[in-house]
Formats: C-alpha cells, sequence, structure tokens
C-alpha cells in the first residue's frame, strides 16, 4: 500500500508475509509487538481472508497507540476494503482519532425533505482579474507539464484547461462515489452550507470551550449516495438538518478512472482526496500549508483567491486555535463586517478561477481561497493533491 511508506520509511521492512492462513495471526502478533512495519506487510497477505477484519483491527489500534500521523489514512483503506464494523474494544480504542461511524443504510424509510440549495451566496468581493490558464486538450499532458514548471517557479496560481477531458472520471454520479466505499464514507457534516474545517481533537473542542462548526463523521454508502443525490434524509448529526461534503480518500477504484501524469514523476504514487457534494455548499476563507493541485471532475467549481502579501487584511486565526488557517472576514454579501476591514485592498487583490469537467487549479500555499460547488446537473466532485518542494505528496 502506498500509506506503508508513512510509518516505513525510516525503518527495514519485515521479512516476507506467511502463507494466507497465518497472515492474520502473525499481523496482530507483530501489531502487538510494536513492529508496525511488519504488522502491515502481514496485513497485506491477510487482506481478503475471513479474518481480515481481525488483522484490519490489530493494526489499526497499534497505529493508535504509537501516535502515528499515518492513523487516518490507514484508517480510510480500512473503509476501502470493507472488511467489517470495528469490534466495540477497537472503536473504543479509536475514539476520538478517527471520524467515528453515524447512521444506517435504512433511513430512506424515514426520509425528510432535503436541505433547499439554490446557487451559492454572492459575495461582495468583485475580482477583478482571473488566473491565468493554459490549454491541455489533446497535447497528451506537453503543455501542462511545462506551463505547470513556470507556474511552480513563480509562485503564481494556474488554472490547465481540460487537462482530464478524456477521464472516465468524468462519468461518475453519487452511486459511483458513494459505492466505491463499502466500509462507509469519511463526510464533514454541517449545519450551514458553508462547511468550514476545524480541528475536533483540538483540547478546547475536546473540552468544550470550542464549537466546531461541522462535524468528521463516516456515512453509510447508501445514505451518502442519498444526500449527494439531494434525496431526503433524517439528521446523522445535527437534528435541526445538515448538509453533507463527502472529503474521502480516493479508493483504488476511483483512482484507475483518472491519470496524474501530468503532475509529474512524483505524482503516479499519489492518491488524491474526493470531495463531493451539492451544487451550492462552500468552503469559507481560509488557506492550505502546502501547495495544491484542485481537479473538477463532475460540476464545476468556482474560487476566489488571494496571494499571501494579503493574507493579514483576511484575518487570518493564530496557528494554535482549533480554526487554524481559517480566515476571519466573510466574504458573503451582506456579512457583517467591522470598520476595520481593508474591503478595498481585498478587491483589489481578489483572483477568479472558474473550473468545468476536466480543469485543473494549480495554486501554491497560504493562498487564501473562498470555493464554492457548481454545476447544472447539482452534484459536484473534485479531486485534491497536495505538494511538499514539488513532489506530489497526496490528497
Amino acid at each position: 500500500m502506498r500509506w506503508l511508506l508513512l510509518i516505513t520509511a525510516t525503518a527495514a521492512l519485515a521479512p516476507p508475509a506467511p502463507s494466507r492462513a497465518s497472515a492474520v495471526d502473525a499481523c496482530v502478533a507483530c501489531a502487538k509487538s510494536g513492529d508496525l512495519a511488519g504488522a502491515l506487510t502481514h496485513l497485506e497477505a491477510a487482506r481478503g481472508t475471513a479474518r481480515s477484519a481481525e488483522a484490519w483491527e490489530a493494526v489499526l489500534v497499534g497505529v493508535a497507540r504509537s501516535g502515528s500521523a499515518a492513523l487516518l489514512r490507514i484508517y480510510e483503506s480500512f473503509l476501502h476494503d470493507g472488511a467489517g464494523a470495528l469490534s466495540p474494544e477497537a472503536a473504543a480504542a479509536l475514539a476520538g482519532r478517527v471520524p467515528p461511524a453515524v447512521g444506517g443504510d435504512d433511513d430512506a424509510a424515514a426520509a425528510i425533505p432535503a436541505p433547499a440549495l439554490g446557487p451559492p451566496p454572492p459575495l461582495w468581493v468583485r475580482p477583478r482579474k482571473s488566473v491565468d490558464e493554459v490549454e491541455c486538450r489533446g497535447d497528451g499532458g506537453a503543455a501542462a507539464a511545462a506551463s505547470l514548471a513556470g507556474a511552480r517557479t513563480a509562485r503564481t496560481p494556474l488554472i490547465l484547461r481540460g487537462v482530464g477531458s478524456d477521464w472516465p472520471a468524468l462519468a461518475w454520479d453519487a452511486a459511483t462515489i458513494a459505492g466505491a466505499y463499502p466500509g462507509g464514507v469519511v463526510c464533514r457534516l454541517s449545519e450551514t452550507r458553508g462547511v468550514a474545517f476545524c480541528r475536533e481533537s483540538h483540547p478546547r473542542v475536546l473540552a468544550g470551550d470550542f464549537a466546531p462548526p461541522s462535524r468528521a463523521v463516516v456515512v453509510p454508502p447508501a445514505a451518502a449516495a442519498r444526500r449527494l443525490r439531494g434525496e431526503g434524509a433524517p439528521p446523522l448529526v445535527y437534528a435541526g438538518g445538515e448538509h453533507l461534503y463527502a472529503q474521502a480518500l480516493a479508493p483504488p477504484r476511483l483512482v484507475r478512472d483518472i491519470d496524474l501524469a501530468f503532475l509529474g514523476r512524483s505524482s503516479l504514487a499519489a492518491v488524491p482526496r474526493v470531495w463531493a457534494c451539492r451544487a451550492g455548499i462552500y468552503s469559507p476563507l481560509h488557506y492550505d500549508a502546502q501547495d495544491s493541485v484542485l481537479i473538477s471532475v463532475v460540476g464545476g467549481k468556482r474560487l476566489l483567491l488571494w496571494p499571501p502579501d494579503a493574507l493579514d487584511a483576511l484575518r487570518p486565526e493564530p496557528d494554535d486555535s482549533p480554526a487554524a488557517r481559517r480566515c476571519g472576514v466573510d466574504v458573503r454579501e451582506g456579512a457583517d463586517l467591522d470598520g476595520g476591514i481593508d474591503r478595498a485592498r481585498i478587491e483589489a487583490s481578489a483572483l477568479e478561477a472558474v473550473l468545468g469537467p476536466g480543469d485543473a487549479l494549480w495554486f501554491p500555499s497560504r493562498w487564501a481561497h473562498h470555493t464554492e460547488a457548481t454545476g447544472p446537473g447539482g452534484l459536484s466532485v473534485a479531486l485534491s493533491l497536495r505538494e511538499v518542494d514539488g513532489a506530489v505528496v497526496g490528497g
């Protein structure tokens, strides 16, 4: 697995796995002894066997106890496998470290009307310029590669128009997305359609001193599909109604429908993250710590972006806040803004990027952005990846 490198980068790999019949026992033994590299190697042989869930649990609990940042990545691969539900003991060991499972696939029987969604809310910012773009259809990725090299050097955003125009991914629908996650889809739920990220493991959140604006959960496939189609369903977290934004690591069955070679050699081992929601959902103003690639595959995306030298005007949250990397300025029309906001500077520095199916946007770290999901079909699906020093490291 690609995520194996996250734990074994500085460790020697364990000996080749034994027979599939004994791989589960070997995996469990290694995990309990703290030999996570060995446990992961044996897990490869245990996958698909009758006791694969036992091996997965041992690995997940072992990784959780180690404190490794790879836990979420490995947990999402467990969901891709659909190995079954965690035991109560394993769920307790992972509590607070991975998104909890919610709801069930039988919620259609108690359906309620879906939240009303129109176009994204109008913004008071009127961008004066658009992000530069290059036409990439039909050239085998040559224009994308050359133009990307220039954008990476100049540290300026760039739209690669049509770079994925021939991908099978452009035909994905809600059933395709949800069906690729037999163990459940990692989603973020919000009472408002402005779905904002929050560090739910932050001490202030855990202590009840900071109310998170959204919740990360694992939603059963059929329940996720209904919500991505805009069908009514009972709330999973918020009793008064909620909006769903799938934000899940792409499983192999979706990865085979895309081609990331245009990003360079390092992209061949990268796994993107899938972002799926109804058109009209938006991500409020924030910035990323790494360079980013956003690829629209179904519906579209509209982004307003600001360079790092304008970030202070957007009032970023402190790095130690549960809302780190979010910005305090609300760009929606009619927002309650105090007199200290430099509206002229914010408008003058804004750039606009409009993406359709098959278009990609590359932008550097610390470029703040407000992102809207668009599309006439009601469903918006995009892929994201991060880059560090020009190397694609995945979603």
